[in-house]
């Protein structure tokens, strides 16, 4: 359907020009002819009308096509921030009290297949090995990991590395890595923190680089050292 309506947009374009660029000679050939001035004039008068319209014609597409596409972006752009918004809120709500469910887990992935539909292909496999890492482990981050997690991570790891980019249950920006898995497997484990940074990243709005700034704070329990009041009262 897209390309069917640039394509209109072309031809229209071409046809203008191919318009515009007759007018002109047909103008050029009779000037070039003993005409009386009147003629001559009213001559002048229609070819540059057809100039005129060719050229209008070609303008007022152009901005047509261009006000149309700032509105679905705009569009768009607003309904993922409310899709990547209500994803967010519901990982970090499954995470407060430190136990995460099977009926968590399956909402998280519900709402991530939604998100794909509006992500781009980057964070798609971002939100693919993420979803993996979720529904086999149930953690958010690589030092939540048990042993036998870890040693199944890594064996996973080099199971998928030496598969195509696409083939492979690895985020694009993870299968890249050219890091020892045994050595470092951390490298290779999506975090909420890159997760994050690749919905950012999708936005396009806003800058910087804020992986492990959001573990600092999610990796901090309530009342860690015991330090409230209790009541809390704060004046």
């Amino acid at each position: 359907m897209k390309h069917d309506v640039k394509l209109g947009e072309v031809i229209i374009i071409v046809l203008a020009i191919l318009l515009s660029l007759s007018a002109f000679m047909a103008l050029h050939e009779f000037f070039n002819k003993d005409l009386n001035n009147f003629t001559a004039e009213i001559l002048a008068a229609v070819f540059g009308s057809v100039i005129i319209v060719a050229s209008m014609t070609v303008m007022l597409r152009l901005q047509s096509t261009q006000e149309k596409e700032r509105e679905f972006s705009s569009t768009l752009f607003e309904r993922k921030l409310q899709i990547y918004e209500d994803l967010l809120a519901t990982i970090f709500k499954a995470d407060d009290d430190n136990l995460i469910s099977k009926e968590e887990i399956q909402h998280i992935e519900n709402q991530i297949g939604v998100a794909c539909l509006v992500a781009n292909e980057h964070l798609v496999s971002m939100f693919s090995q993420f979803t993996y890492q979720f529904k086999i482990y149930g953690v958010l981050y690589f030092r939540s990991m048990v042993k036998t997690q870890q040693k199944h991570f890594i064996e996973f790891v080099e199971n998928e590395v030496p598969k195509s980019l696409h083939e492979s249950h690895l985020a694009f920006n993870k299968h890249a890595i050219k890091a020892n898995p045994r050595e470092e497997p951390e490298e290779y484990f999506l975090s909420l923190d890159e997760l994050i940074q690749g919905i950012r990243a999708d936005l396009a709005v806003v800058e910087g680089d804020i992986k492990r700034s959001v573990e600092q704070f999610v990796r901090i329990g309530y009342d860690q050292f015991k330090l409230m009041k209790d009541p809390n009262v704060v004046d």
